[in-house]
């Protein structure tokens, strides 16, 4: 792959004039004429997506000769697509179209896809789809969209993907890879939900692209666009929720000079806070949060390059129910079966945030270099540096201000790709390519109770890309290697505790006074096939063969012990080696004036898979632990072989005012040599919404009301044995929604008032780690209400 990626590198240099057509022109409204900013053009297949300028104008180099498709898109306006042939520089001005009957060509949940040519299942949020979100958490916003659940404990969130979570996730925040103590299944990426502009989902194995981890999906969060033309922009947005009496408030500040041209900034920042949520039938005391955020970015551009610099610090401080809590050892079961929590009746909801409680600060500086044109192609270099300090906090006999769990990962990661310039081999055919390296620096120190280790790592990984265009049809291919180096000092006491279990082999390890340095050493590799298929401009099918790795995380080796977000007694297996997820899947989709829809089959195939699970007694039932601050259920790291499988599907029906939506996801999993189904998996779940567009008038626009109702069945694919705790019954909730946006004197405001659970039914998520002691937060409201400022 790398010599046919030689090769093709040489033989693009003669070739480059076959590639430099251009094309710019001006987009305006239809009715008005006026120019358009922020349209988002894209020659589909050849470039990257460009927006317009507060002159309307666009502009695209490097184009190869042949036919190509224009697409135009902004919000309340109808989707406009072109039909072009480039033969040198050519004008091409259009007219967009305001939205009055047709909805949802743009900005739709379900069907914008991150890249035209991406032969996996890609769904996103974006504009007043995003807003819409504004107030809940990161993993509850992504929720939104098919294939994608929810794994919570209180108010903290983490997102599943096709049925896996954590690790198994790759998180990417503005092409950086995200690093934080993902480990905890309660520990949520620190990542501001408020920071977002859009957020997409690639589903299905990814690492030959994205890297290791990339086992489920990855989830691409990029911040909104900075300015390119000269102006100020503020944007406010402000949120009220009823359960838990959450207050938040966000502003950001984006600038643009004459005077300085191609240089542009941004600062924002949001405070927010909230009080214990609510069941409908009793508080879930000690469920409050706190978080403040706050970043920048300086940016310069021209025709050649683009450089940039920016900084975030993420700041969060949450309590951890004290339902979980488990004070009494004889009583453990008895806890389990209570229709609700003991003492209850004396919980509260308040913002005092008592033990057990986390508190995170996450720090993000990225630098980033990126020459558009070096003559035979872009070339992009991304350095990254990110610290996540946690402490957490249990509960003690006597007063104490210390922590007793204090985590601090530093991160160094190196990125360098080149996008070779695309080859034509005629018209309608071209071959483009892409190759990259990637480096990663990383220590953790960990001091505290029992339970993990220090450690340093080194990683790094090359891959290379082609992609094969002929007609409507394409073809890509790419492979990639990775190497993991990871040293760690176990302390004395757990160093002993897992060799008594044989869960760790004294032949790896060299033994000092106070702790025992074991290092390993991992090699994997990856490869990817994928097809394309254009049936009709507005109807693609795809077919993606992928893998993807996943490194043990240094908690699979060697955590031994529990803490306050981690309500188990947890131990590791040293010798774990990496897991290779294999994975087949179907996607079809179509974009007509009546419909949007998307359906996805697929199939995993994940070898050496790291699976946590309850040790068993003989007789079946869970071993537990019996410690000074309670009795935990025994879990512990396995290798074993697994199978995933299922479907999600989503479609959009436009009929004249009303538009139904509809999605759903089904997911299989099982141990392939016992057939026994494997634990946390979500669900079987379907959700309905209608929404009734009503007429704008004046200054209003886009105003629209909307129904929805979900339904989550009981999962009944799990083994009763494995577990400690019935599986909880299905539930259906019931939601509403109110929006409209306002436009006085081109300054632009959002308004949404959304209701959830209506009906404030009582349920437990088999996918949360809260329903083995109480019940899920019941009604909430939110009013959301933001301000687009252009000076």
């Amino acid at each position: 792959m790398i010599n046919l990626f030689a090769i093709l590198l040489l033989a693009n240099l003669p070739a480059g004039a076959q590639c430099d057509g251009a094309l710019f022109g001006k987009v305006v409204d239809a009715r008005s004429q006026k120019p358009l900013a922020k349209v988002r053009i894209e020659v589909v297949d050849q470039a990257k997506p460009v927006r317009t300028n507060e002159k309307g104008e666009y502009r695209f180099d490097g184009l190869c000769y042949g036919s190509v498709v224009l697409s135009g898109v902004l919000s309340e306006y109808e989707r406009r697509v072109v039909d072009v042939e480039v033969d040198g520089v050519a004008e091409v001005n259009f007219a967009l179209s305001p939205l009055r009957v047709m909805r949802g060509e743009e900005l739709r949940v379900e069907a914008p896809r991150l890249k035209a040519s991406d032969t996996r299942s890609v769904v996103s949020l974006e504009g007043d789809d995003l807003f819409r979100t504004r107030g809940e958490s990161l993993a509850d916003a992504l929720a939104n969209l098919p294939g994608v659940t929810v794994l919570r404990n209180g108010a903290t969130t983490k997102p599943i993907v096709r049925g896996q979570y954590g690790t198994r996730v790759l998180k990417l925040f503005d092409g950086v890879r995200h690093e934080g103590q993902d480990w905890g299944l309660d520990h949520g990426p620190e990542i501001d939900a408020f920071a977002t502009g859009s957020m997409s989902v690639v589903k299905g194995s990814a690492g030959v692209r994205y890297g290791p981890d990339a086992i489920a999906g990855v989830l691409l969060i990029e911040p909104p666009d900075l300015l390119t033309e000269p102006g100020i922009a503020i944007h406010t947005q402000s949120v009220g929720a009823f359960n838990g009496r959450q207050v938040t408030a966000g502003a950001r500040l984006d600038g643009h000079h004459s005077w300085l041209p191609g240089l542009s900034w941004r600062v924002d920042g949001n405070y927010s806070r909230g009080a214990g949520l609510m069941s409908p039938n009793y508080p879930l005391d000690n469920t409050g949060h706190s978080e403040k955020n706050h970043g920048g970015v300086l940016q310069y551009a021209n025709a050649l390059l683009t450089a940039k610099l920016s900084y975030r610090k993420n700041s969060k401080k949450n309590g951890v129910c004290l339902c979980v809590r488990n004070e009494s050892t004889s009583d453990f079961e008895s806890i389990l079966r209570r229709d609700r929590p003991v003492n209850s009746d004396l919980y509260r909801s308040d913002y005092e945030i008592e033990r057990p409680y986390q508190s995170v600060i996450h720090e993000t500086s990225i630098a980033r270099l990126r020459f558009h044109d070096i003559g035979i192609g872009a070339l992009e270099l991304t350095y990254a540096f990110q610290v996540n300090d946690r402490v957490e906090f249990d509960i003690i006999r006597g007063e104490s201000r210390r922590p007793q769990y204090i985590f601090l990962l530093k991160s160094h990661t190196f990125d360098l790709t080149y996008e070779r310039a695309p080859i034509s081999l005629g018209r309608d055919r071209r071959v483009e390519g892409m190759l990259g390296i990637s480096g990663m620096l990383q220590e953790n120190v960990y001091d505290g109770l029992p339970l993990l280790s220090d450690y340093r790592s080194t990683s790094g990984g090359v891959f290379v890309l082609e992609r094969l265009v002929i007609g409507s049809v394409e073809f890509e291919a790419g492979a990639r290697y990775d190497h993991e180096t990871r040293e760690a000092d176990i302390p004395k006491k757990t160093y002993q505790s897992l060799v008594r279990e044989e869960r760790i082999s004294e032949a790896e390890c060299t033994v000092q006074d106070n702790s025992s340095r074991c290092g390993s050493t991992f090699h994997a590799g990856t490869v990817s096939l994928g097809a394309l298929y254009r049936l009709t401009r507005e109807t693609t099918a795809k077919l993606d063969l992928s893998s993807a790795t996943r490194m043990p995380t240094i908690d699979e080796q060697y955590i031994n012990g529990t803490s306050p977000s981690f309500p188990i007694m947890a131990r590791g297996l040293a010798s774990l080696g990496p897991e290779t997820s294999w994975s087949l899947s179907s996607t079809f989709e179509t974009t007509q004036s009546w419909v949007s829809a998307e359906a996805s089959f697929y199939g995993n195939f994940i070898k050496d898979y790291i699976y946590l699970s309850p040790e068993l007694r003989e007789d079946g039932t869970v071993r537990t632990d019996v410690l000074i601050n309670g009795r935990f259920p025994r879990f512990a790291y396995t290798a074993i072989d697994a199978v995933y499988y299922g479907a999600d599907a989503n479609a959009k029906f436009r009929m004249g005012d009303f538009d139904l939506g509809i999605q759903g996801s089904v997911v299989r999993a099982y141990e392939a040599d016992t057939g026994e189904f494997l634990l946390f998996i979500p669900s079987d779940r379907v959700r309905g919404e209608l929404t009734y567009h009503l007429p704008e008038f004046g200054f209003i626009t886009d105003p629209q009301i909307s129904v929805n109702n979900q339904y989550v069945a009981r999962q009944y694919n799990v083994s009763p044995a494995a577990d400690f705790a019935p599986v909880p019954d299905g539930y259906h909730l019931l939601g509403a929604q109110v929006s409209t946006a306002l436009t006085l004197n081109r300054q632009r405001y959002t308004l949404d008032l959304e209701v959830q659970n209506v009906l404030n039914t009582e349920y437990r998520d088999y996918t949360s780690m809260l329903r083995y002691y109480a019940a899920e937060a019941g009604f909430q409201a939110f009013v959301r209400f933001g301000t687009e400022l252009n000076l």
